[in-house]
């Protein structure tokens, strides 16, 4: 019995060898302890285990490194804006500044100040601005002050984007004799005037002779176009090709051709108030108290007044299709708004206040701005259903509507 375990416990060894020879198998191994149960030989090792292997260990996925996703940024606002100025009192005279406000009331908020001012000051040196031809920068201009006669009332000009961003100095060699800057419609060109023998930048009163001044945007190429002239430039044509002025001898409007100076009267000789399109090719104009359009060369003349009504100050829409007017019947003010050619009126406004003289129209069509005297702007809808009443803006006077 003892002897069959142990050919069972050799087995394992037998078969191994068997694979390299085919002789019988050999006796048991001498030595084994007598009567001890036999163990496993030590060959056994050379089996394969049978355990399970072990399962392999995942590989955790890679964490997905979190992205930051950036706030939008804003649409850039335009057609919104309407460019007012306002000042407010200081001692010994008052301090000018400009303001945008949206047609809402929203987004009121202050451009740029102006220098105190003595209430001696002229009043055409205080500040002004105008908007770019795409309405993303505004074109503020102020006038120095100072003891020194030379540089009393010299201007600069500063571009300040409307959507944020510093402002930025035009590098423009200026004194104090020039004024009355005005933008091409495409923004390469500014037009400007130089006051001849004026002392301490005082118009009109030694000298009412100017020449007419070209620059380039960015301040370079100054030149003169023509010289001794006493018009004044009010606009440039919507395309660029002219100019538009207005002579202060008669009042009436002139076209004026830009590469030289030269110019023509636009309209009637007795018009008064004279606006010209914004084409160049038509006038409005009040003649006996009554508004009236007539063609660039006085033809084609139409009276749009009314029985028993004085108007002041026409302002075209920007296609040429509308015009508003201040019409006083009786000690009633109102605005109103024509559809060109009907003499038919709108009254889009109407009250005791005196009107600043000042109408403009949102590039639309659809609303006009103006200011009150001593009062708030106020927009109304040219269709006459409703005015706003734009709060913080008393004694504010409107300029222009952002493009």
């Amino acid at each position: 019995m003892r002897q069959a375990t142990r050919i069972a416990a050799l087995s394992i060894a037998i078969l191994v060898a068997a694979a390299a020879c085919s002789s019988s198998p050999s006796p048991s191994p001498s030595g084994a302890p007598s009567g001890a149960a036999a163990t496993p030989s030590s060959t056994a090792s050379a089996l394969p285990s049978t355990s399970p292997s072990a399962a392999p260990t995942a590989t955790p996925a890679p964490t997905a490194t979190p992205t930051h996703t950036a706030a939008p940024t804003p649409a850039p606002v335009r057609h919104e804006y309407v460019l007012y100025r306002a000042s407010v009192n200081v001692t010994g005279g008052f301090k000018p500044s400009i303001w945008v406000v949206k047609a809402d009331g929203t987004g009121r908020h202050k451009i740029a100040d102006g220098f105190d001012e003595p209430m001696a000051s002229p009043p055409t040196h205080q500040i002004d601005a105008a908007w770019s031809h795409d309405g993303s920068v505004l074109h503020v201009i102020t006038y120095s002050v100072s003891s020194n006669a030379s540089t009393y009332c010299t201007p600069q000009i500063k571009n300040y984007p409307i959507d944020g961003g510093a402002a930025h100095t035009v590098a423009a060699t200026l004194t104090n004799h020039d004024d009355n800057f005005i933008w091409s419609p495409d923004g390469t060109k500014i037009i400007f005037r130089h006051w001849n023998g004026q002392p301490n930048c005082v118009q009109n009163i030694v000298d009412p002779s100017t020449d007419l001044m070209m620059m380039n945007a960015d301040g370079s190429n100054r030149h003169t176009i023509i010289s001794g002239v006493t018009y004044w430039i009010t606009a440039w044509t919507a395309d660029g090709t002219g100019l538009i002025a207005v002579d202060p001898d008669t009042a009436r409007a002139m076209s004026v051709n830009p590469t030289n100076g030269d110019s023509i009267f636009i309209g009637p000789l007795a018009a008064s108030y004279p606006a010209v399109s914004p084409d160049g090719t038509g006038v409005a104009f009040v003649d006996s108290n009554r508004l009236h359009v007539a063609n660039a060369d006085g033809t084609g003349v139409i009276d749009l007044g009314a029985a028993s009504a004085t108007d002041f100050e026409p302002a075209w829409s920007g296609d040429g299709t509308y015009i508003a007017v201040e019409r006083t019947v009786g000690t009633t003010n109102k605005v109103v708004v024509l559809h060109l050619p009907s003499p038919t009126a709108t009254t889009v406004y109407s009250g005791t206040a005196t009107i600043n003289p000042t109408i403009i129209w949102s590039p639309d069509k659809a609303k006009v701005a103006f200011s009150l005297v001593g009062n708030t702007i106020r927009v109304s809808k040219a269709n006459g259903s409703g005015t706003l009443s734009l709060a913080s803006t008393t004694g504010g006077v409107v300029l222009s509507w952002q493009p």
